[in-house]
């Protein structure tokens, strides 16, 4: 991967196929992806990580949705994004990332905590309130969404 690494604003489709990977349904995804920035990483043409950012207030921003392609994961790229959407809103006066993950989602919480968030807020029944069909993540049914901060 480059070293000056740049996610580059979304223009064209939404990369729906992506963005399944971090949320269970379109349905799910079109409730919040219109009021998001979508910045895309490309590798030969190919798409292979999005991110949607949403901005809650002149200083807060929260991750919506971010995933990296199956064929790519394990490589740092998700960290790299982190870092790349931390620099990006920091120069634009944002002061505090959020992002939400469920309460059964081990392997993500294990990410944003290595990347320096801290766990910050529940969002009670997130889960059940938001989705037709129970989503179920390491034989655990997600109930609450843990939300993380990262203070910039």
């Amino acid at each position: 991967m480059k070293s000056n690494f740049i996610l580059e604003p979304l223009n064209g489709e939404l990369p729906y196929k992506l963005l399944l990977l971090a949320d269970e349904s379109e349905k799910a995804i079109d409730k919040y992806i219109n009021k998001c920035e979508v910045f895309i990483l490309e590798q030969n043409h190919k798409t292979i990580a999005v991110v949607a950012i949403e901005r809650l207030n002149q200083s807060v921003i929260e991750i919506k949705n971010i995933a990296v392609d199956e064929e790519y994961q394990n490589q740092g790229l998700g960290k790299k994004m982190i870092q790349w959407v931390k620099t990006h809103y920091q120069e634009l006066g944002i002061l505090e990332i959020l992002v939400g993950t469920g309460d059964a989602s081990i392997y993500q919480l294990l990410f944003y905590l290595k990347c320096g968030f801290e766990m910050n807020s529940i969002r009670k029944s997130f889960f059940l309130k938001n989705y037709e069909t129970a989503i179920y993540e390491n034989g655990i049914r997600l109930k609450d969404m843990i939300v993380l901060k990262l203070t910039i």
